[in-house]
């Protein structure tokens, strides 16, 4: 992806949310979306003037816990692209040593996300009855507060 310029900032200290789109399905596309476009605007800020930079990043670096309890102590364990990508995303922001937060939300769901109660009503995924499973899951009006 090419830099693109950004438009003056408020006058102040402004936060910076960035929130790319998970629609890429390819390493090379995901790592220009998350990891060179999150450079691009970090190298685009005056980051003295940022009071906070939020990255929206994903439970997927974490991995597969098969089930288990997963928070933000457990250790980044990323099994697929997007997760390894995500966490180079995080760790570049980390190196700015900038006010920064992440946010690493779960499988969204709500209003037009419905993909994983529709696979579920139609059979084409199944909930485990036992032992006892946790599931990644956030609301879109969740996330949309905690942002």
């Amino acid at each position: 992806g090419h830099a693109v310029r950004l438009r003056a900032l408020p006058s102040g200290r402004p936060r910076v949310t960035h929130v790319a789109p998970a629609g890429a399905r390819a390493p090379a596309a995901s790592r220009a979306v998350f990891v060179d476009g999150l450079n691009h605007v970090l190298d685009a800020l005056d980051t003295r003037q940022v009071e906070r930079i939020v990255f929206v990043s994903s439970s997927a670096v974490y991995g597969e816990h098969r089930g288990d309890w997963v928070d933000e102590d457990t250790p980044p364990a990323p099994q697929g692209f997007n997760g390894r990508i995500l966490l180079e995303a995080e760790a570049a922001l980390a190196a700015r040593a900038t006010p920064h937060t992440t946010l690493r939300l779960a499988g969204l769901y709500g209003p037009g996300r419905l993909q994983l109660i529709e696979r579920l009503r139609t059979g084409k995924a199944s909930a485990p009855l036992e032992p006892p499973h946790w599931a990644n899951r956030t609301h879109i009006d969740h996330a949309a507060a905690a942002l």
